[in-house]
């Protein structure tokens, strides 16, 4: 089951121990009596075994394990996603909620003491109970407001359940967001049909379905805070001799920017130059089947021309059609594209000329294919419980969907810190 935060709850619905291997040994007892006493014990031995292993269980479970799940935030940073320490984040929620509980306290005496003398004067009669039970309540809410898991400014991956897992004739099914997202900022787009296939693989342990929703609310996000903004000038390696309006043999290249540009050339002669590009709208992702192209990456932005005394030189738009392969991590999907189209249009027909941008794409397309390179270098996170580590999943693509075939193993050394009785880093 989930609970009320989206994270995975474990509810034990019955527990039986089936051991018939105890064995009573008694001292000599009372011959009347003792063989009838010792054969009532032995009898209950198991279910006496049962109840006491049972209750110990239930109390791991429901006092360790979900009272720490209900600690974590199922959003977290797509920064800490790649080297997420659950344990490390559960100690920290701990040592938050217990430095809360002290500090509500605390502030709670000092209102008791400021009032003692007021409630004394006005001698107001007032049911004890009653008023613990108001102060606890008072406690808790203090508390509840308090506590606040969000990380202000960054894109963060929302792994949380939607539904409670089901359990149907291919095996256990459940649904989460994978929504990536900015604190505060709402997607204003959401994920269309995607179904997992009819028949499971018996060869592997787990199959996921990821909406290209995915891929597209980073897009979309990354594009409101200038993820993808970047900048290559004459000090990026390996593409720095040829960020110059004039090269030669001196200069270490025998192509340049110049090149492209023949009237930028003549108006700033022997100058080293910058592109500085940012997104005008948020890039697009859009999954189809090999048998239909693949995945389709497409982008509009913006290229300024700034000049090595930091002078704004002119602007271009920039059309991007490409071609993406993918490759799977453990833990993200990375994509890397090949350009199929580029368009240039001059926003400074002065100095841009029109007839020497559309000379200039096919030209450009080392510079500009490691750019949107760049732009995914993020890569695509798989929104999947940080307990499951995926051992090498295949990759099948579908209808705006990926499907994930993969086997998987649970960190056995975070399922123990989780049920022993202290956190330890």
């Amino acid at each position: 089951m989930k609970n009320s935060g989206g994270n995975p709850a474990l509810k034990m619905e019955s527990c039986k121990i089936n051991n018939q291997g105890i064995k009573l040994v008694t001292k000599p007892m009372d011959p009347r009596n003792g063989k009838s006493i010792a054969d009532g014990i032995a009898n209950d031995a198991n279910a006496i075994f049962s109840d006491l292993i049972c209750a110990k269980i239930e109390h791991i479970v429901t006092n360790r394990v979900n009272q720490r799940f209900a600690l974590l935030s199922s959003r977290i940073s797509l920064e800490n996603s790649k080297n997420f320490d659950i344990v490390k984040i559960i100690m920290q929620a701990e040592e938050r909620m217990k430095r809360l509980v002290r500090q509500n306290m605390m502030r709670s005496n000092k209102t008791l003491r400021r009032n003692v003398h007021a409630h004394n004067a006005r001698r107001v009669s007032r049911d004890p109970v009653r008023g613990k039970r108001q102060f606890d309540e008072e406690k808790f809410h203090l508390f509840l407001n308090s506590f606040n898991f969000s990380r202000a400014d960054s894109l963060m991956l929302d792994y949380s359940m939607i539904t409670s897992p089901s359990l149907t004739s291919r095996g256990i099914e459940l649904q989460t967001s994978g929504e990536v997202f900015q604190s505060g900022h709402t997607t204003p787009f959401g994920a269309g049909p995607i179904f997992l296939p009819r028949v499971p693989n018996p060869s592997q342990m787990l199959q996921i379905v990821v909406s290209d929703f995915v891929p597209n609310s980073l897009m979309f996000h990354g594009h409101r805070i200038g993820l993808f903004d970047t900048r290559i000038d004459w000090t990026t390696p390996q593409f720095g001799p040829v960020m110059r309006t004039t090269c030669d043999l001196s200069t270490g290249s025998l192509f340049c920017i110049g090149d492209l540009f023949p009237a930028l050339r003549e108006m700033l002669p022997d100058r080293n130059i910058a592109f500085a590009f940012t997104t005008l709208k948020a890039p697009a992702v859009i999954v189809q089947p090999e048998e239909k192209g693949g995945i389709h990456f497409s982008l509009l932005g913006l290229i300024r021309l700034i000049s090595d005394r930091n002078e704004p030189i002119g602007e271009m738009e920039i059309r991007i059609e490409a071609l993406m392969k993918m490759k799977l991590t453990p833990k993200s999907v990375k994509g890397k594209v090949t350009i199929e189209e580029i368009q240039f249009t001059s926003r400074s027909p002065r100095i841009l000329l029109q007839e020497e941008l559309d000379d200039a794409g096919f030209l450009s397309r080392e510079i500009l294919q490691r750019m949107v390179n760049d732009i995914l270098r993020q890569g695509i996170p798989i929104p999947i419980h940080p307990l499951f580590k995926l051992v090498k999943p295949k990759l099948t693509l579908f209808s705006r969907s990926m499907l994930l075939e993969t086997n998987f193993l649970l960190n056995e050394h975070i399922i123990a810190q989780l049920t022993a009785e202290t956190l330890v880093a």
